[in-house]
C-alpha cells in the first residue's frame, strides 16, 4: 500500500480526533451520560422485554428461584388495611413461617421507634421465637449538618449490636465518603435479628440507579448494605472471610453455593471463591435480570394479602424480601435502566447478581484506548482511499460491529462493558473530518485540474481527471504517447505584410484558436504555444489507446479547416494566406508536472518529443504538410492513406528514422465546423 504525504495528515486528523473523544471521556464527564445510556442499551438488547399476553412464560435462566419478593401491595393494603400497620401484622407473618426453614428474610421496614408496647412486643416475641430463622432488618444511613452523637448511652447501646455486622476499615476505604448520621433500628429488633445493614441507594449522574454501595463509612467503619450481608448469610460466608480491596474487588472466600437434585431439593454445597468486582467507591453494578416485575411474571412473587394461604415448606430455603409493592405508601420507587421499578425489585436484583455470581464487569481501560485507537487510525487510513460511498458504507460496517461486539458478544455472553458511544463518536467524526479534508483537497486538486486543463484539453478529458486526479503523476511518469508540433510557414513575411503588430497578434489569435479548439475536439491536450508554434499531444494525462489515431485526426482536420475555412476567410479580407507543417511521433515519452516548486507545468519530455519537432521541420525539406514517423504509421497504418517519405537521420538520433506523409483517413470522414 503506497502511502504518500497527505495519507499520514488523513491518518494524523483520524487519530487527534480519536485521543480527542477518548481524552473528553478518561478526564471529563461530558461523555458520561452517554455511556450510561449504553448500558441501559445492552440490559434493553439482552433482556427479553415482556409481551401483555403470554401463553408461555419462559423461565429466566438468569433468575435464582430462591429469591421471592413478598409485597404490600393494593389487595394487601384492602385486606390488612392503611400502612403503616401495627407490628402485631409481620408477628404474625413469622408465625406462620415457623414450621419453614427460609435462607433468609429481609423486612425492607425501618423499625427506628417504638410503637405501641403491645404490639412491639407480640412483632419482637415473634422475632425470638424465630430466631433461627435468618431475619434480617435495614436501616438507613445519612450526610446530614449536626452528626450523631456516638457517645449518647442509646446510640451507644445500638451500635454495640450494629458494630457485630460491620468491617474494620481498610486502606483501599479512603475514597469512600464517610456518612454521620443513622436512624438504627430499636435495640429489641436488633437483638433478635441475624443482622441488620445500611439501605443507601445512590444514583448515576443520570439519576438512575444501577450500582449498589456494598459499604459505607460511618464513625471510622465500614458497613454493609442489607443485600451485602443477606448474600453472605446465604453463602455461609462470615465476616472474617470477606477481603476487602476497593476499586478491585471483594473477595467472598469459601463461599457455599448450594447444589440441587432434579426436585430442587439442595443436596450439597460446592465450595469456591466469589469475586465482586467494585469501584473504589466500595459499589457493584446490579446485573437486572429483567424488566419491572420480572418476579411477578416469573411466579416469584406472593402478595403479603395471600402469603397465609401458603404451606410453610414452600418457604424453605427461599430469600424472602418482604417491602413495599404498591405507589403512594411510602417513596420506595426508582429509575433504572428498565424503567421505574420498587426498591425492593432491586434490592432482589442486586441480591441475584451476587449469589448467582453472575457480576458485570468494565473492560480494562487499556482495552477500551485500543479500540478506539484502531478505529480512528482504520478511518484515516481509509477514507482518502475509497470513493466516499465505499467510506460511507464501512462507517455503518464498523458501527453494526461495534453493536454487535458491544452488545451481543461482550455484554451478553461474558458479562463485559466495553465502551460504545465513546468509539461510535470516534468512528462518525473521525470519518467527518477526514472527509472534510478530503473535500477541501479534492477541491484544490479539482481547481487546479480546471485551471490547467479547462482550456486545454476536452471535457470528456477534464471529467476524467476529475475523477482520477492520480492520473496527474507529479514529477512525471513513462508513457506510450503521440506528440503533435506544428508550425506556420513564412512567417517572418506574413508579419512584414501585416505590417501592424495589432493586426498580427489579431491573425494570430484566431488561427490558434481555431487549432487549438480542434486539438480538443479530437481529445488531444494542448501543452504550449511558442510563437506561432503548437505543442500538443494524446494519451496523457488519461491513458488513450487510439492515441496516434486521434492525433493523426486532429492533424488532417486542421489542414482541412485551413484550406476550407480560414484561408478562403483571410483572402476575402485581404489578408495574407497561412500555411502550416505538422510533425507527428508515437513513442515512449515523460509526462507530468514539472518545473520549479512555485511554478509548474504539465508537459513532455525526452527524445521521441524531440522528434516530433524535427518532424515538424523535416516538411520543408519535403514540400509536404503532414509528416508522420514510422513509430506513428505502424500503429495507424490500417486506418489511414500515407506514403513513405524517406529513411534520414535526424539531429540528436543515430539510428535512421523512416517518415512517411499523412495524407487522408481510409474509412472515414472528418467534419469540420467554424470556431
Amino acid at each position: 500500500m503506497k502511502f504518500e504525504k497527505k495519507h499520514f495528515i488523513y491518518m494524523a486528523i483520524s487519530l487527534l480526533i480519536a485521543l480527542l473523544i477518548f481524552g473528553l471521556y478518561s478526564y471529563t464527564t461530558i461523555l458520561d451520560s452517554l455511556e450510561l445510556m449504553t448500558i441501559d442499551g445492552m440490559f434493553f438488547m439482552r433482556n427479553e422485554r415482556p409481551t401483555r399476553k403470554e401463553d408461555v412464560i419462559k423461565k429466566n435462566p438468569k433468575l435464582n428461584e430462591n429469591i421471592i419478593i413478598i409485597g404490600i401491595d393494593e389487595a394487601a393494603l384492602e385486606k390488612f388495611g392503611r400502612f403503616p400497620w401495627n407490628r402485631r401484622v409481620y408477628g404474625q407473618f413469622l408465625n406462620q413461617l415457623r414450621g419453614a426453614k427460609p435462607a433468609g428474610i429481609f423486612f425492607d421496614i425501618f423499625f427506628v421507634e417504638p410503637s405501641n408496647p403491645f404490639d412491639d412486643g407480640a412483632f419482637v416475641s415473634a422475632l425470638k421465637a424465630n430466631s433461627d430463622r435468618n431475619i434480617f432488618f435495614d436501616y438507613p444511613f445519612e450526610k446530614q449538618a449536626e452528626a450523631m452523637d456516638v457517645n449518647s448511652p442509646q446510640i451507644k447501646e445500638k451500635l454495640k449490636y450494629l458494630n457485630k455486622y460491620s468491617f474494620d476499615s481498610v486502606p483501599s476505604a479512603k475514597f469512600l465518603s464517610s456518612y454521620n448520621y443513622g436512624a438504627i433500628p430499636i435495640v429489641e429488633i436488633l437483638q433478635n435479628s441475624k443482622g441488620a445493614g445500611q439501605a443507601a441507594i445512590e444514583q448515576d449522574a443520570d439519576t438512575k440507579y444501577r450500582k449498589l454501595p456494598l459499604l459505607l463509612k460511618f464513625n471510622n467503619r465500614l458497613y454493609p448494605h442489607i443485600v451485602f450481608l443477606i448474600a453472605l448469610n446465604y453463602l455461609k460466608v462470615p465476616l472474617d472471610k470477606v477481603d476487602i480491596k476497593l476499586g478491585e474487588n471483594i473477595v467472598l472466600k469459601d463461599a457455599k453455593v448450594p447444589v440441587k437434585d432434579e426436585f430442587g431439593e439442595i443436596v450439597k454445597y460446592k465450595t469456591k471463591d466469589i469475586k465482586i468486582p467494585v469501584d473504589k467507591d466500595g459499589k457493584v453494578l446490579i446485573n437486572y435480570v429483567g424488566y419491572p416485575k420480572e418476579f411477578i411474571r416469573q411466579s416469584q412473587y406472593i402478595s403479603f394479602a395471600d402469603v397465609f394461604q401458603i404451606p410453610p415448606e414452600y418457604f424453605n430455603n427461599k430469600i424472602l424480601f418482604f417491602g413495599m409493592y404498591a405507589q403512594g405508601i411510602a417513596h420506595d420507587i426508582w429509575p433504572t435502566p428498565h424503567g421505574i421499578m420498587y426498591g425492593i425489585e432491586i434490592n432482589a436484583n442486586a441480591c441475584n447478581t451476587i449469589i448467582q455470581d453472575d457480576f458485570l464487569k468494565f473492560a480494562p481501560k487499556l482495552f477500551n484506548f485500543l479500540i478506539v485507537l484502531f478505529l480512528g487510525l482504520l478511518i484515516g487510513i481509509a477514507v482518502p482511499r475509497l470513493k466516499i460511498w465505499l467510506s460511507a458504507l464501512l462507517m455503518v460496517v464498523l458501527i453494526i460491529l461495534l453493536t454487535i461486539f458491544t452488545f451481543m458478544i461482550m455484554f451478553d455472553s461474558t458479562n463485559t462493558i466495553y465502551l460504545f458511544a465513546t468509539p461510535l463518536l470516534v468512528i462518525v467524526f473521525s470519518f467527518i473530518g477526514t472527509l472534510l479534508f478530503r473535500i477541501l483537497t479534492e477541491e484544490k486538486e479539482k481547481k487546479f485540474i480546471r485551471e490547467r486543463f479547462g482550456n486545454y484539453v476536452s471535457p470528456q478529458v477534464v471529467d476524467e481527471l476529475l475523477k482520477n486526479p492520480k492520473a496527474l503523476q507529479l514529477g512525471g511518469e513513462d508513457r506510450n504517447m503521440t506528440v503533435f508540433f506544428s508550425d506556420i510557414r513564412s512567417f517572418t513575411t506574413i508579419s512584414e505584410q501585416l505590417g501592424e503588430p495589432q493586426k498580427l497578434v489579431a491573425l494570430i489569435n484566431e488561427y490558434l484558436s481555431a487549432m487549438t479548439e480542434i486539438i480538443i475536439q479530437f481529445n488531444g491536450t494542448l501543452d504550449k504555444y511558442v510563437g506561432d508554434e503548437v505543442m500538443a499531444f494524446w494519451g496523457a494525462p488519461v491513458p488513450q489507446p487510439d492515441h496516434a489515431y486521434l492525433g493523426c485526426k486532429a492533424a488532417l482536420a486542421q489542414i482541412k479547416y485551413l484550406q476550407e475555412v480560414l484561408q478562403p476567410k483571410l483572402k476575402s479580407e485581404g489578408k495574407p494566406a497561412l500555411n502550416i507543417g505538422i510533425g507527428l511521433n508515437t513513442g515512449r515519452m515523460t509526462v507530468g508536472n514539472m518545473g520549479s516548486k512555485s511554478r509548474m507545468d504539465y508537459t513532455l519530455m525526452g527524445d521521441e518529443v524531440n522528434l516530433g519537432a524535427r518532424l515538424e521541420g523535416t516538411n520543408k525539406i519535403y514540400g509536404t504538410v503532414i509528416i508522420i514517423s514510422e513509430s506513428t504509421y505502424e500503429a495507424v497504418k490500417d486506418k489511414v492513406i500515407a506514403r513513405e517519405l524517406d529513411l534520414i537521420r535526424v539531429k540528436g538520433k543515430h539510428k535512421p528514422v523512416r517518415i512517411y506523409e499523412l495524407m487522408d483517413l481510409k474509412d472515414e470522414t472528418i467534419t469540420i465546423k467554424p470556431f
